[in-house]
C-alpha cells in the first residue's frame, strides 16, 4: 500500500451512516424544502452533490422524490459507486457519476509527489541534510500548486454554467488539499525518525504553501459553484472562529463577501437577485472520538 492509499484509510468511517443519521435527516429535509419551494416550475429538476462520497450525509432516495436527476461528483470513484449501488435499479437510472477533482490536483499527482520525495531521499541516503530535503520538498509542493485551477472556466466541464436547480457542497472545503497535507505529514515523520533523529519537521513551511493554495482555489471553486446553479446552492462548512478549520472558515467568509458583492447596487444588472440564509447544524462526525462539528449551512437562492 502506497502512502496515499494509507492516507485514504484515515477518511473511512465505517459507522458513518448510522452516526450521521440525525445530521442526514436535517440536511435532506432542507434539500427537499428547497425543491418544494420551487413547485411552480414544471421543468425537470436537477441536483449536483460535490464531494459526494458515499452520500452518508444525504438521503438520495428521498431527494429523488423531488429531483428528477442527481449528479454525484467526487474523485473517489469507489465511494460514489457505493452510493450508486445503495439505490434501487430504477433510481440508479436517474443518477450520473462524475469522477473528477474539484481543485485540479488528482490522486495521481499526489502519489507522484510522494514517489519523487522518496526517490530523492533514497538517492541521497545518509548524506541528505535537512536543508536540502526541505528545499527539494517545498520545490515539489510549489510545482503541485501550479496544477490548481485558476479560473472558474476550468471547472465548466464538471460544473457547466446554469445546469442545476440545486448544488450541494457539504464539508468539502475543509477536505481540499487534506490528502496532500496528510501525505506530507507521514513522509515528514518517517524521514525525520529514520534519518534525522526526530529533529526535523517541514510542516510549518508546507502549511504556509498549503494556506496560499487554499486562498487561491476557494474563490475559484465558489464562483464555479454559484455559476453552475440556476436556482439554489447549499454550502456547509465547519464553523469555529476561535479555532478556524483550514479551508472551511475561509470559504464561509468568501461566500459572505461574494453574496454581499452580488447584492450591491453597483453590481446589480436587474436580471438576477441573490438571497442567503445561514443556520447551524450539529454534525456528530465521530462519536467514538467525541468529534462534533458545528456546521454552518449557507443557502443561496437566485431569482430573476
Amino acid at each position: 500500500m502506497n502512502i496515499y492509499e494509507q492516507v485514504k484509510t484515515k477518511f473511512i468511517l465505517p459507522n458513518a451512516f448510522e452516526d450521521w443519521r440525525s445530521y442526514r435527516e436535517q440536511i435532506t429535509e432542507r434539500i427537499i424544502s428547497i425543491a418544494l419551494h420551487n413547485l411552480h416550475t414544471t421543468a425537470p429538476k436537477a441536483m449536483a452533490i460535490l464531494g459526494a462520497g458515499q452520500c452518508n450525509d444525504i438521503d438520495l432516495t428521498k431527494c429523488l422524490t423531488c429531483y428528477d436527476h442527481i449528479t454525484l461528483i467526487d474523485e473517489d470513484d469507489a465511494a460514489i459507486q457505493t452510493a450508486y449501488q445503495s439505490l434501487s435499479p430504477e433510481l440508479r437510472e436517474r443518477l450520473t457519476l462524475c469522477h473528477a477533482t474539484l481543485d485540479g490536483i488528482t490522486s495521481d499527482d499526489i502519489e507522484l509527489l510522494c514517489q519523487n520525495l522518496l526517490e530523492y531521499v533514497q538517492s541521497h541516503g545518509r548524506s541528505l541534510t535537512t536543508d536540502d530535503y526541505l528545499t527539494y520538498a517545498t520545490e515539489q509542493l510549489w510545482n503541485i500548486k501550479k496544477l490548481l485551477y485558476t479560473n472558474p472556466e476550468q471547472l465548466h466541464t464538471i460544473l457547466p454554467p446554469k445546469s442545476y436547480d440545486l448544488v450541494v457542497c457539504l464539508g468539502v472545503h475543509s477536505q481540499l488539499l487534506s490528502g496532500l497535507s496528510y501525505c506530507l505529514e507521514i513522509l515528514d515523520y518517517n524521514i525525520s525518525e529514520q534519518l534525522f533523529h526526530n529533529t526535523y519537521s517541514g510542516m510549518e513551511d508546507y502549511h504556509r504553501i498549503l494556506t496560499d493554495m487554499l486562498e487561491d482555489i476557494i474563490p475559484v471553486l465558489n464562483q464555479s459553484i454559484l455559476d453552475s446553479s440556476k436556482g439554489s446552492v447549499m454550502i456547509g462548512c465547519e464553523d469555529d472562529s476561535d479555532h478556524p478549520v483550514a479551508g472551511a472558515y475561509p470559504c464561509i467568509l468568501d461566500i459572505r463577501d461574494r453574496i454581499s458583492s452580488l447584492r450591491a447596487p453597483a453590481n446589480a444588472n436587474g436580471s438576477m437577485h441573490y438571497t442567503m440564509t445561514e443556520e447551524h447544524l450539529e454534525w456528530n462526525f465521530h462519536p467514538a472520538r467525541h468529534m462534533n462539528y458545528n456546521m454552518l449551512i449557507q443557502t443561496i437562492s437566485t431569482t430573476i
